[in-house]
């Protein structure tokens, strides 16, 4: 499995506060990448309750099949991950390489859960590739989630 990270639009999730907000990003690269891959895309802080998100993938011309989850932290000293790998997108099937994905199943709202003690106390968003990246992918990601009331300061 190869990782690589977005460059984020807001290198941190936003301050906690009433409404809508969205996270976005965008990756492009020409590096070989596994199957498996995995693109680090947005943050969004604990408590968040993602509605919406979309996702342009192109894959120079292959077929390719994604997935959209979350990788959040576990505890507070062991460095540990969970990583959720379809919590937002079950894995669906492009081909001809360029699309646009949005959400679909049901899967949405989602809201992050991070445990009290753990740090960071945000979220990655995640893609995942299941076939390998032979040539170059080129990756935006727009997601739209909104906090609690009693999370707000």
């Amino acid at each position: 499995m190869t990782t690589f990270t977005a460059s984020l639009h807001q290198s941190q999730p936003r301050e906690i506060h009433a409404g809508l907000q969205t996270a976005s990003s965008k990756l492009t690269t020409s590096a070989t990448g596994t199957a498996g891959s995995v693109f680090l895309v947005a943050k969004v802080p604990n408590q968040a309750h993602i509605k919406d998100f979309w996702l342009f993938a192109d894959d120079a011309g292959a077929d390719q099949t994604w997935s959209v989850g979350i990788v959040r932290p576990e505890g507070s000293t062991s460095g540990s991950i969970t990583i959720l790998a379809a919590v937002l997108l079950a894995a669906t099937s492009t081909s001809g390489g360029s699309t646009t994905i949005r959400p679909a199943g049901g899967l949405l709202p989602y809201k992050i859960s991070i445990s009290d003690e753990a740090l960071p106390r945000w979220a990655w968003i995640a893609v995942t590739a299941a076939a390998a990246i032979s040539a170059s992918a080129d990756l935006r990601f727009v997601a739209t989630y909104d906090m609690d009331d009693d999370n707000m300061g």
